[in-house]
């Protein structure tokens, strides 16, 4: 019964999603099936509304559970409408996606033999497991059309996937050729020549260049392990959250099973099954009091449970095979005897233990036993020595993964660097890569001073931004001024996917907003044009601008956007009227992570605090209305430059 427990509870937080996680916010955003979010004001939660019937709670509960790759908290329904209230208590870093407690990130094409080594440090190259992934990989990566996966043949029965005799898919068009090939691909988009739906997954052949779904195991928050402990509880097995050595919260408990230790001789006591039994737990393994920030957390578990002795995964290691003492005698030199006695971590290494607080008094003992004392055990005063044939329950962790035996220079390695461990350095996979070597853009002073292979450039990662556009538009000739340089802009926009804000301002108190989302081939120009006939009422009448009301806009929708590409983009055609209230507006948005770029007619150069508002000195365009003006390549090419860092770093 236990071990059925075990593994619904583990089934179901292997679905709950990461707290203030962008992908979950942007979910909350922009939900499927015409529903209408909110997310709270920590991010951690999204109410979900679906304009949909439910017959009662359990077609409601059914309903929210397709609606979304997070953890369900409720359902109800009344009326013609259906609501779902999600959670997470995991999170990914970057552009990665969340799916189900996995973090994944597309990577660029490769043919099928490259596809592992393109993950990159901590990931891998993704083995789909459901079709619940299948689903939400398909509906989040779309854009991709087929990626790369891990799965063989042999791990296809439960999914949903196609086999075409004597047949298989080329290129990224999905057309069908002769031939046979053994290696596979999802497709996130139904395919278009072989009419195959999105979530499929088929065999490719492997010369064909696809993106490639790299996963790593997303990063639990501190909500997680609170939550997890809860929900045990449910499910009848009472378990406590301590702070375990690295000080981060994980869940304990006491497993009430008689557990055994492995014997290979009577001076043996491996810990193997007593590790084996906790697995079924979410990242589980046995205790021991090198788990604890304190070992007398490990005490109070004992005696909250009225429990006085529990194995441990440890035992006595020694060339010299001593019995134990006659006429059940203590052993006088159990201070040194304490040296011998290593806990086995689930790394398989091994730890000695024998600093004098992890001990019971006067023990290990050595005294009389039916087999020699080599085994350890803890009770409510500490560690003792136990006859390798001693059944005892045992002490489960659970919840945070171990923790990391990588050395302090290995845990600064960048996700695409490798570990040299003869010269105890990171390095990139590309030399190029290294944010102290590129020269793609220009680096600041911190960066360069880098050691090797903590930062490397990522600049095949999702391109799209979200650029708060902040356009002055008071001057009297504004059209002139301001229309060659945002044309030109605008390509360099549409290269990199950019979600626009427009923020128009002039000397009133309220700018104009209005919103474009370009890409290559849009009618670039038509997108300006409508933009600018948009700011008309409040444009030209030269009075002093109001940029502090631009940057208050920009500052509202950038601390709320999940996404880390993304900046703002000022272009200023004459001073502002309050320059000081400007310039705090522009700290705030500095606050947010998100960088500001200006640029300048030589009339709006002429404010007292030009090169201040932005996260470098500000660029003046001179003569601005010609378009033949070698200023306007040159701040566009700036702008590019900016464009190419955030793409490279922000992954």
């Amino acid at each position: 019964m236990h071990q059925i427990l075990l593994w619904i509870t583990a089934g179901y937080f292997a679905t709950i999603s990461q707290a203030s996680d962008a992908n979950f916010k942007r979910f909350c955003v922009n939900p499927p099936n015409f529903g209408k979010g909110v997310l709270s004001q920590d991010g951690t939660e999204c109410e979900l509304k679906f304009s949909v019937t439910t017959a009662d709670m359990t077609s409601a509960y059914s309903f929210c559970e397709t609606q979304h790759p997070f953890s369900l908290k409720s359902a109800t329904n009344g009326g013609q409408q259906t609501t779902c209230k999600i959670t997470t208590h995991y999170r990914c870093h970057g552009s990665d996606v969340l799916i189900g407690k996995k973090c994944f990130i597309p990577r660029k094409p490769v043919e099928f033999k490259d596809a592992s080594n393109s993950c990159g440090r901590g990931y891998n190259l993704h083995r789909v497991h459901s079709i619940f992934e299948q689903k939400w990989i398909s509906a989040f990566l779309t854009k991709h059309n087929m990626l790369w996966i891990a799965n063989t043949r042999s791990q296809m029965s439960h999914l949903k996937f196609i086999n075409f005799e004597g047949r298989t898919l080329h290129n990224r068009e999905a057309r069908l050729v002769s031939g046979a090939s053994n290696v596979f691909a999802i497709l996130t988009r139904k395919g278009a020549t072989a009419g195959i739906t999105a979530g499929t997954i088929t065999s490719v052949s492997e010369h064909t260049p696809l993106p490639v779904l790299c996963s790593t195991d997303a990063e639990q928050l501190e909500s997680y392990i609170p939550a997890l402990v809860d929900r045990m509880g449910e499910a009848g097995l009472r378990s406590f959250s301590y702070k375990d050595s690295t000080d981060k919260n994980r869940g304990f408990l006491v497993f009430r099973n008689l557990h055994i230790f492995e014997m290979d001789g009577e001076f043996e006591a491996g810990p193997k099954f007593i590790h084996d039994s906790c697995k079924g737990f979410v990242n589980g393994y046995a205790a021991s009091p090198l788990d604890f920030a304190d070992v007398n957390s490990l005490k109070q578990l004992l005696k909250e449970e009225n429990v006085n002795i529990v194995v441990m995964p440890g035992q006595k290691i020694s060339n010299n095979h001593l019995r134990n003492l006659d006429n059940c005698a203590k052993d006088p030199s159990y201070r040194q005897m304490r040296a011998q006695f290593k806990i086995t971590l689930p790394s398989n290494v091994m730890q000695v233990i024998n600093e004098g607080h992890y001990w019971q008094d006067s023990f290990p003992d050595r005294t009389c036993a039916d087999t020699p004392r080599v085994a350890l055990g803890f009770t409510q005063k500490g560690l003792i020595d136990l006859p390798a044939i001693a059944r005892h329950f045992a002490v489960c962790t659970y919840g945070q993964p171990p923790p990391s035996s990588a050395t302090d220079v290995e845990k600064t390695c960048h996700r695409l660097a490798n570990y040299d461990k003869e010269k105890n350095q990171c390095a990139c996979k590309n030399p190029e890569d290294d944010i102290t070597k590129t020269k793609l853009f220009p680096t600041t002073e911190s960066e360069r001073s880098l050691n090797p292979g903590v930062l490397c450039l990522d600049c095949d990662s999702d391109r799209t931004h979200d650029v708060f556009l902040v356009v002055d538009f008071s001057h009297q000739n504004y059209q002139n001024l301001l229309k060659p340089l945002v044309r030109t802009f605008m390509f360099t926009f549409a290269i990199y996917n950019a979600r626009i804000r427009m923020i128009i301002y002039g000397s009133a108190n309220e700018p104009q907003t209005t919103r474009a989302d370009v890409k290559i081939g849009d009618e670039l120009n038509n997108v300006v044009d409508q933009m600018f006939s948009h700011g008309r009422s409040i444009a030209g009448n030269g009075q002093s601008p109001r940029l502090d009301a631009g940057l208050r806009h920009a500052y509202s929708g950038a601390k709320d956007t999940p996404n880390k590409k993304k900046m703002v983009v000022v272009i200023i055609t004459q001073p502002s009227k309050d320059p000081a209230a400007a310039m705090t507006e522009s700290n705030q948005i500095k606050e947010t992570h998100t960088p500001i770029h200006v640029f300048a007619t030589p009339d709006g150069g002429k404010d007292s605090n030009i090169h201040k508002y932005g996260s470098e000195e500000a660029f003046i365009v001179n003569e601005p209305t010609n378009k033949s003006s070698r200023d306007i390549p040159r701040a566009t090419t700036r702008l590019e430059k900016f464009f190419i860092r955030s793409t490279c770093l922000e992954d």
